[in-house]
């Protein structure tokens, strides 16, 4: 990057030093990367009709009014306002041939779940708080509020929701397995006694909207990737000078 050629060897230590130089070394890249990016006719249109709608102006000679008052040029104003839109572009045209790819390396992590848990350390009486809550004796949120151990007496027992794989591999496994709002016999993990009921299963799917997140996600592995090269780059020109 062109950009970062101004600065020398002290400057480099001192942003280093502040941690400083990696977030600007991604800025620049960032531009950099955009500037490629251009918006067409339709996206300069609607950018301009949301900025008069948001600024409540009348007509053209408000609007160039307005602009001359943010002492940037429209070019440039448009430039910021759009980083979203043009990232998105980006993300689009660069990484969507391999979403797929990533959407089923990321499927499992994707897919959420809110559950119902009580916790005790003696099956006898999870076995009794099994049956009085499978009998509907009592309801499910008030008994974890009054004998479960973890954070979940707080929240009358209900996690979530939560990626099913940052679950115990046993409640994962017990979950996927469940049908909703069925409570499960107590199982035991990590030495404590576990009642489960499965309130809701998020499935992943590769809609549109997961297309752009997956791409995101693409995106910002290459730019920290990208980002790193060029600080490995600029350290090794500060040892280089050391060493002199």
């Amino acid at each position: 990057m062109n950009s970062l050629d101004i600065l020398n060897v002290d400057v480099i230590k001192l942003l280093n030093r502040n941690n400083l130089l990696l977030p600007l070394i991604k800025s620049e890249l960032l531009k950099d990367t955009l500037n490629k990016i251009k918006l067409n006719s339709e996206e300069r249109n609607q950018l301009k009709k949301t900025i008069i709608t948001q600024n409540k102006i009348k007509n053209e000679t408000e609007y160039q009014d307005w602009i001359s008052k943010q002492e940037l040029t429209e070019v440039e104003l448009f430039d910021k306002l759009s980083e979203p839109i043009r990232i998105n572009n980006y993300c689009k045209l660069e990484f969507g041939h391999i979403v797929e790819r990533k959407f089923l390396e990321r499927k499992d992590d994707l897919e959420e779940v809110t559950y119902s848990l009580i916790r005790v350390k003696d099956q006898f009486l999870a076995n009794e708080l099994f049956l009085r809550v499978n009998e509907k004796e009592a309801s499910f949120g008030d008994i974890a509020s009054e004998f479960s151990l973890g954070p979940e007496k707080d929240t009358k027992g209900i996690v979530g929701p939560i990626s099913l794989t940052k679950s115990h591999p046993a409640v994962t496994e017990v979950l996927k397995g469940s049908k909703i709002g069925a409570v499960n016999n107590p199982i035991f993990v990590n030495d404590v006694w576990l009642i489960l009921r499965l309130e809701s299963f998020n499935k992943s799917i590769l809609n549109e909207d997961m297309e752009l997140k997956m791409s995101h996600e693409l995106f910002n592995d290459w730019l920290n990737e990208e980002a790193n090269k060029e600080l490995n780059k600029l350290t090794q020109k500060i040892g280089s000078v050391s060493s002199i």
